[in-house]
């Protein structure tokens, strides 16, 4: 379409921004490989070496060549091949530098991957569809403030982040059901210190945003303040994660993740041309609050009642069991 389905954007920009595709794709592998395979330290060192090189890249493109949008997808492409290929050189090192393909394997995670595959398209038309929404039905100045104040709200989310990473192992190695009670405490934490920086963030926020990216960016703030709503429910989402998946319970969370996502795109159709911006924040609130969060409560609530019960079962002994201990 030469752009025109995206309002003009040129055609090199939207090559670079596929190529990340197979990035991201063997960003997600490696996360679970390497977590799984109990090496998240390695995981966080290429993220951390792998993120300065990229940034130092980005410094160099933009300032010093002053290549503009077209130096930062560069640079970021670039250093994002370099992270992911520290994380394929701590996997090799794991294997010990051997390969085996198990068909066995991979046709049993077929089946599961297609469920969550639905959870993937869920998660783009919940999150990622309203910058493309609000560049369709907005304006462009719409979408730089939309994206400022939604990538400052991703940005305090690498605790709950790290935190979720480190509970798939605990989850891996004990069970779900074992793990759910430390997993419960941490949530709670994280709830708690998530709602802490969440109102910091609230009343800083005027200087945070004039400090990043200033005085013209000011209609972000009031974006980011209604944001840090959804931050606290990421929190959530991120925490509990590692249940849901180890109980195999995919079709479920990816029908959850499609009603959302259907919802968002649906509001965005209504609310972006009558309220812009703040249209495109209602609508993932909207979307987001009442539909995944109130499904996560719920689990919640199962997963209480589960583990009441194997308390129950675990602690009440049998009669049989008494009889013999008498005896």
């Amino acid at each position: 379409t030469d752009g025109a389905l995206i309002k003009n954007v040129p055609a090199v920009f939207v090559i670079l921004g596929f190529a990340f595709v197979p990035l991201t794709i063997w960003d997600n592998l490696a996360r679970f490989l390497l977590t799984g395979a109990d090496r998240l330290r390695d995981y966080n060192k290429a993220q951390v070496i792998g993120g300065t090189v990229g940034f130092i890249l980005i410094l160099v493109f933009l300032i010093y060549l002053e290549m503009g949008v077209l130096g930062v997808l560069v640079a970021s492409l670039l250093g994002g091949t370099f992270t992911q290929f520290l994380k394929f050189l701590a996997l090799w090192k794991a294997a010990e530098g051997r390969i085996r393909l198990a068909l066995s394997d991979i046709t049993g995670m077929l089946g599961g991957a297609f469920k969550l595959h639905l959870n993937a398209v869920g998660g783009i038309l919940l999150i990622e569809a309203n910058v493309l929404m609000l560049n369709h039905l907005g304006s462009p100045s719409e979408v730089g403030h939309f994206q400022l104040a939604f990538q400052m709200m991703m940005m305090m989310l690498i605790i709950p982040q790290s935190a979720s990473m480190a509970l798939f192992s605990t989850v891996a190695e004990a069970g779900p059901d074992r793990a759910w009670p430390d997993q419960r405490r941490v949530m709670l934490l994280l709830l708690g210190l998530m709602a802490l920086l969440a109102a910091v963030a609230f009343l800083f926020a005027p200087y945070a945003v004039l400090l990043l990216a200033g005085p013209n960016f000011e209609p972000s703030i009031s974006a980011f303040r209604y944001l840090l709503l959804l931050m606290l429910s990421l929190t959530l989402t991120l925490v509990l994660a590692p249940q849901w998946f180890a109980r195999g319970i995919f079709l479920p969370k990816s029908i959850i993740a499609v009603l959302a996502g259907i919802a968002n795109v649906g509001l965005n159709l209504i609310l972006i041309p009558i309220y812009g911006m703040m249209g495109a924040v209602a609508s993932v609130l909207i979307s987001y609050l009442g539909i995944v969060v109130v499904s996560q409560l719920a689990f919640i609530v199962w997963l209480e009642v589960k583990a009441g019960v194997l308390c129950r079962d675990v602690k009440a002994p049998s009669p049989v069991r008494s009889a013999d201990q008498g005896r």
